[in-house]
């Protein structure tokens, strides 16, 4: 429970014989709970399912082969999907395992009473440690900053690569500057990818991926001579899609509408049958709007006017006073309080011309845009596989700049058993403070130093400093500078706290 409380996930699916789990799971989280009714009699053995959607013929590559419940429970996300959202399926083209064992646990309580990214006091609104490291650009940077936070490893080597990335980018503030700069003009490309696959997605949102896209040549130039093992894999993983954003581009209208059926997306010159029609139908209207001069130098009616409404289509106007002027081919339409609308047959024939090719340019647009986004969708697996470098990129220049504009520094993440932290500071209450945050330093260590007894009056800083020396070591392990003079971290596999009365 304490796993589930942490993902914070918007809806559960429980099994009917798992309903005694109703209560445990309300506790530990706000999710919608739905009941799934298990037809296991009607449906396919949770391997055989996993395996059809994946279409491999065994589970073995993505670690999942023996892992019995967590099967199951995957076929039946597939299987309440295909009830409830089948489009959604498309944008599900892999799964992975993970292990709790790889992070620090941390239980409700400890994330609560560090506040990690709700503040406990209703006075300070948004005082969290995620409000004060978050300086992503993106939303997926976002995302992943959070992950980061909730998960901080246990491997010293996966620290310090996350660490050797952060102090590259902190010292080099002109690659960090062009680095964010650029992130900002990048849209949530995992958001927008999920639209496509699921084909909701609208022409707008092609658009806004054609933007986005646009800007990994110039991400990854900027990042093109870093050093650091873990940017250098960024680097490569961030591959430019020129041949998405050409096809966008080429498709779609620069300013499209939002609608998808009513026209006004396809680009001239994407689709030869579409501009024919499209021809047509301007035209056609160019014939009708010079009809009004011509009628009125034929009748001489000098206030005929050539109108149109969705109900009677193109119209002929003539007031009262002049209808004696009418000539023998005009045909009564409709009568209005002052005027008299009449049509044509050259008119009736040429607004048949022109909302036909109207009607049906707008079917071949939406045919057309389908098919675009179907060929977009096709990229999903790259441009999800760009996403994350992206984000991870995102996160670590994010740490660089908190650092860089906090005086964090460095920490030394071993397999030691050893905390040492001098002048050590509370991230989020050196914020918020008004006057200087007096700095305290702590040593930690199995032999002379294992149990700390912190004495003091009420309001000396007792809880702010269990809390600085708990936040330091979380930082430290999540992959950040911290806000010391000195830190050398030996990692913890937990935090417990219970921080107040």
């Amino acid at each position: 429970m304490e796993e589930l409380g942490r993902l914070a996930p918007a809806e559960v699916l429980l099994k009917e014989i798992d309903v005694d789990l109703t209560d445990p799971i309300r506790r530990a989280t706000s999710a919608t709970i739905t009941r799934y009714e298990d037809n296991s009699i009607y449906r396919k053995a949770p391997k055989e399912a996993l395996k059809e959607h994946f279409h491999t013929d065994s589970l073995r590559g993505f670690g999942a082969e023996e892992m019995r419940a967590g099967l199951e429970s995957a076929a039946m996300i597939l299987d309440y999907l295909k009830q409830t959202n089948a489009g959604a399926l498309q944008s599900i083209t892999s799964m992975s395992t993970y292990s709790t064992g790889g992070f620090m646990v941390l239980d409700a309580a400890a994330r609560r009473n560090l506040e990690l990214t709700h503040s406990m006091s209703a006075d300070t609104r948004g005082a969290s440690l995620l409000s004060i490291i978050d300086k992503t650009r993106t939303p997926m940077g976002g995302r992943l900053m959070r992950k980061w936070l909730d998960q901080p490893l246990l491997d010293v080597k996966r620290i310090n690569r996350r660490l050797d990335a952060v102090d590259e980018l902190y010292n080099d503030a002109l690659m960090r500057g062009e680095v964010r700069e650029t992130l900002g003009g990048i849209q949530d490309l995992e958001r927008l990818m999920s639209r496509i696959v699921s084909e909701t997605a609208n022409a707008r949102d092609l658009i806004g991926l054609a933007q986005s896209l646009k800007q990994l040549p110039k991400l990854s130039g900027h990042i093109s001579s870093v050093t650091s093992e873990r940017l250098k894999t960024i680097s490569a993983a961030i591959e430019a899609l020129d041949p998405v954003v050409e096809l966008i581009e080429r498709a779609i209208e620069p300013n499209p509408p939002i609608t998808l059926r009513d026209g006004g997306i396809i680009a001239k010159g994407y689709n030869a049958d579409l501009d024919a029609l499209k021809n047509a139908a301007t035209s056609g209207r160019d014939w009708i709007a010079n009809l009004e001069a011509q009628e009125r130098e034929r009748t001489g009616i000098k206030n005929l006017k050539v109108g149109y409404n969705s109900v009677f289509g193109y119209y002929i106007e003539v007031t009262k006073p002049n209808l004696h002027l009418v000539p023998d081919d005009y045909i009564r339409k409709q009568t209005t309080t002052n005027a008299e609308r009449f049509i044509t047959p050259s008119l009736k024939e040429m607004e048949a011309k022109v909302l036909g090719a109207d009607e049906k340019a707008a079917e071949l647009e939406y045919e057309i845009f389908c098919e675009v986004r179907s060929r977009v969708a096709d990229e999903a697996v790259r441009v999800g596989k760009v996403a994350r470098a992206v984000a991870e990129l995102d996160v670590l220049a994010s740490l660089a700049e908190v650092a860089s504009s906090k005086g964090y520094v460095k920490p030394t993440v071993n397999d030691g058993e050893e905390i040492r932290i001098k002048n050590g500071r509370h991230p989020v209450v050196e914020h918020f403070l008004a006057e200087q945050f007096v700095p305290n330093d702590a040593l930690v260590n199995c032999d002379t130093d294992q149990l700390l007894i912190i004495t003091g009056p009420n309001m000396a800083g007792k809880s702010t400093y269990l809390r600085q020396v708990a936040l330091i070591v979380l930082l430290a392990q999540m992959g950040s500078f911290v806000p010391a003079d000195e830190a050398t971290i030996g990692v913890v596999d937990r935090i417990f706290t219970r921080v107040g009365a």
